[in-house]
């Protein structure tokens, strides 16, 4: 048997559609996977499709053809071969960042959740989500911006509209491409975009045996819940009360009007409990 059973799925792209934008869920045979592109908003496209869900559709194709028994490291190095050859088409103008995605899978074969990057994962409702060194720095300054717009009269709903904040981190955003698969900094971060992922920026976590459910989602979600329905009353919650995203939950980017959410989401729910 698998060892997999999805008791819970949820896609929905920061515009409300249920198409997940950058965001994308697999669930194979033998695995189970939620992936988060990086967006890019340059209007840059490989073909019409953007950076971010071109490389998100070659590690999903990627994905279902892994052996059911392949260990973390060569799956990502799988994913990563296949990014780089998709990648040899060319986009139709210049990007500023190489375009990658970040995942949490689950290998029923193995019992393990595999991570690469700012996903997140519970084990019967327990997990350790990352909070990484350099989005810290770029969130850091967007929030002061913010706040001192706010010391100087601006309203919230004028900062929903135009976002000085990201504005001003925007440099540091393309500064921090340096950092991506390269060990040894404490700015360091793994993404799958083309290049190798050292094995040090490579999560594997293994689920205990007696482990019954587990939890994938992607950082559209401030805080991760065992169920669906908290998972979202929780998001909802900090929209209301932190629009900006710059006191309860501390974001590159806030809350657009007309928007459903600050940034796309995916979530995945799994019962292991079953024999493999």
């Amino acid at each position: 048997m698998s060892g997999i059973r999805v008791l819970e799925s949820f896609l929905c792209s920061k515009s409300g559609a249920p198409d997940g934008g950058d965001d994308a869920i697999i669930v194979t045979p033998h695995f189970a996977a939620v992936l988060d592109g990086a967006t890019d908003s340059s209007g840059v496209t490989y073909g019409g499709i953007g950076p971010a869900r071109f490389v998100v559709e070659a590690g999903l194709n990627a994905i279902r053809q892994l052996a059911p028994d392949v260990t973390a490291c060569e799956a990502v190095k799988t994913l990563s071969l296949a990014v780089q050859q998709a990648l040899r088409t060319p986009p139709d103008q210049a990007l500023w960042r190489p375009p990658c995605f970040v995942f949490a899978m689950y290998s029923a074969a193995r019992r393990e959740i595999w991570r690469v990057g700012d996903t997140q994962y519970l084990i019967d409702g327990i997990g350790q989500n990352p909070d990484l060194v350099v989005d810290q720095v770029t969130t850091a300054v967007r929030r002061m911006v913010l706040h001192a717009q706010l010391a100087q009269g601006a309203t919230i709903e004028d900062l929903r509209r135009e976002d000085p904040g990201h504005e001003a981190a925007t440099p540091l955003f393309v500064l921090q491409t340096q950092f991506m698969n390269r060990a040894g900094s404490p700015f360091s971060y793994g993404a799958v975009n083309g290049t190798a992922v050292p094995v040090e920026l490579i999560e594997v976590l293994p689920v205990p045996s007696g482990a019954k459910e587990i939890v994938l989602a992607t950082d559209g979600y401030p805080q991760v819940y065992a169920s669906l329905q908290e998972s979202e009353a929780g998001l909802q919650a900090v929209l209301e009360q932190d629009p900006l995203l710059i006191n309860i939950h501390i974001a590159s980017k806030g809350w657009c009007p007309g928007a459903a959410s600050f940034d796309d989401r995916a979530y995945l729910r799994l019962d292991v409990s079953v024999a493999r």
